[in-house]
């Protein structure tokens, strides 16, 4: 008998920030853009073999926590 196994935890906690400070701005519009593109790829896999039997099993956990703040 051949037993296999596989775990993989990923994670990903930013803080994102634009800011203007300390500055006199003269406008009619003002725009801030602060934009996040995080992303998790994860590959995982097990591989076993047996003459009479095998059992394989993975398992994962991914987040993505990030914060984004705009202020002026």
């Amino acid at each position: 008998m051949a037993v296999a196994g596989s775990y993989s935890s990923n994670s990903i906690a930013n803080t994102i920030q634009s800011s203007v400070l300390h500055t006199q701005i003269e406008a009619n519009n003002l725009n801030f853009n602060a934009n996040d593109d995080s992303k998790i790829e994860i590959y995982s896999g097990t591989l076993s073999g047996s003459s009479s039997a095998s059992i394989g099993a993975s398992g994962a956990k991914n987040e993505i926590a990030n914060e984004i703040l705009v202020y002026a």
